[in-house]
């Protein structure tokens, strides 16, 4: 099969980094990025003698690459044999006896994990036999899934870094939540990349830090300046004790940006295609009266919790935004009591491990079981749609009623196996259903629904990148037509705190991810 010439922004990354051991392709969904990374990896096998490409990847979005694209990208003169490792498989003998074939094979080997495999001791066992073939090409997809460096699977890559003679990391959105996020991205393509051996000190360079007393743990007043702050106490207004560092801002960005320069490209669709501009649109609903006190009870009591003087994490705030949230899907939020033991009344048993309590979840529940007004509104603006829509949520009690209700459309989340999960976006691309129900954590990255013209958040998710990797699932470059992207929202909730917190998020990230050239490592 002869397929079509690359766009000229993909020849134009290709001639420029074809040859580079170390390299950063950010570039937005649907710009092309895989067909550029099959691009090298058949320039490589013919000139430099590549033996094996490793594709690692969120899980569904490995599978995607040996499926979908490298069937209509890679260069069938490379002789390739794929593989998709599955840690559930791997110590079966069909499994022993598929490596042994690769190992043996003339072609180019390509292998596409999920992510966190990476820290699958039998994987590393294939990884060291693979690459006494001959040299290696890995290629991180998605490559934000490394940036936590406390991470397991971010400690594995950063181990296996050197056995691969080309590295490179593919994202849109690198740097979403924060620009920390890029440490660990650039340390699997080299070592100190950015100029810091240490993430501590890379943190203090880029970072406004401030030293917070830690509350509970001994702390009092300054006696000097009575909690005000005064240069002795470090202006923290505390007596010495325990303390810990409190992010409050960025700085030297423009410096970030300019050594990420060096060793990576951004790739935006406005600047390579006259792509249709998103549409987007807001339906405001409001909550049920049984709904509405609810929220606000619990919104009263949870403010109280927050203010009553005790340490406030970001875990625990935005565990009290979530469970505001579920009340707005009409969810009685998810809780658990601790019960006292009923064969030891009390007292302690093993049983119990000698708590004498044990605890009990109690899961969601319906609120309102006669009314759901945000079911209402995607059921009329669906009625609406001519098309087809992909539908976005985060709950998956969410995705049975949608289920339920729809009738013609098919799930994509973590509760559908993975092979059930190719059949229904093969159903979904081939328009033999109409919507399809998703979350956004398990089918909003590396797969292409722009068949459909529509796309709606029926749920909210408080992460940004997350967010803009979703609604790029509905961009194309053959597209002729903008994807309208609407947003369900319960007046006066949460709902409209989460999609505002985007809108600062994208902003430090597009600041940082701006077109800044080309260089080496």
């Amino acid at each position: 099969m002869t397929t079509p010439p690359p766009w000229p922004h993909q020849q134009a990354v290709f001639d420029k980094t074809k040859d580079l051991a170390c390299f950063g392709l950010f570039a937005e969904p649907r710009t092309g990025k895989t067909r550029i990374v099959l691009m090298k990896a058949a320039w490589r096998y013919h000139h430099r003698d590549l033996k094996t490409l490793f594709i690692f990847a969120p899980n569904g979005v490995h599978r995607n690459w040996i499926t979908d694209e490298i069937p209509k990208w890679l260069d069938t003169t490379t002789n390739p044999r794929c593989f998709i490792w599955r840690s559930a498989k791997a110590g079966l003998k069909s499994t022993t006896r598929e490596l042994a074939a690769l190992r043996a094979h003339k072609g180019l080997v390509v292998i596409a994990s999920n992510i966190d495999a990476i820290t699958n001791p039998k994987l590393h066992k294939w990884l060291q036999l693979l690459r006494m073939r001959g040299p290696a090409y890995a290629v991180v997809d998605e490559s934000a899934d490394i940036a936590n460096m406390t991470a397991q699977r971010t400690k594995a890559m950063l181990r296996w870094r050197d056995i691969f003679e080309w590295r490179e990391v593919l994202d849109g959105t690198p740097m979403a939540e924060n620009p920390l996020e890029i440490y660990a991205q650039a340390e699997f393509l080299k070592y100190a990349a950015l100029g810091y051996t240490s993430f501590i000190a890379f943190k203090y360079r880029y970072a406004i830090i401030k030293k917070r007393p830690l509350p509970g743990a001994g702390n009092t007043p300054h006696a000097a300046c009575g909690g005000i702050g005064c240069p002795a106490c470090g202006y923290i207004g505390m007596a010495p004790g325990r303390t810990f560092d409190q992010i409050v801002g960025y700085q030297n960005q423009e410096e970030l940006k300019a050594k990420l320069a060096r060793f990576s490209v951004v790739i935006k669709r406005k600047d390579c295609v006259d792509l249709p501009e998103k549409i987007y649109a807001k339906r405001y609903y409001p909550l049920s009266p049984e709904q509405r006190r609810v929220y606000d009870d619990l919104k009263k009591q949870y403010a109280a919790e927050l203010n009553d003087g005790r340490h406030v994490t970001a875990a625990l705030v935005l565990t009290r935004y979530l469970r505001l949230q579920q009340v707005c899907h009409n969810f009685w939020p998810e809780a658990k009591e601790a019960l006292v033991h009923a064969a030891c009344q009390g007292e302690g048993c093993a049983q119990c491990g000698g708590l004498g309590v044990v605890v009990n979840k109690i899961p969601l529940t319906i609120i309102d079981s006669n009314n759901s007004p945000r079911l209402d509104v995607l059921e009329a603006e669906l009625k609406r749609e001519p098309g087809q829509a992909t539908i976005w949520t985060t709950y998956h009690q969410d995705s049975n009623v949608l289920c339920e209700r729809l009738k013609d459309c098919v799930r994509y989340d973590g509760t559908v196996k993975e092979e059930q999960r190719a059949e229904n976006k093969r159903l979904f691309q081939k328009r033999e259903v109409r919507w399809l129900v998703g979350n956004p954590a398990a089918g909003g990255r590396g797969l292409d629904f722009s068949n459909a013209n529509a796309m709606f958040f029926y749920g909210h998710t408080w992460r940004a990148r997350v967010r803009g990797q979703a609604e790029d699932r509905g961009e194309s470059l053959s597209r002729k037509v903008s994807t309208v992207i609407t947003d369900i929202v319960a007046e006066d909730t949460v709902d409209e705190e989460f999609l505002a917190a985007h809108v600062v998020k994208k902003g430090l990230s597009e600041f940082l991810m701006a077109d800044s050239g080309w260089r080496r490592l």
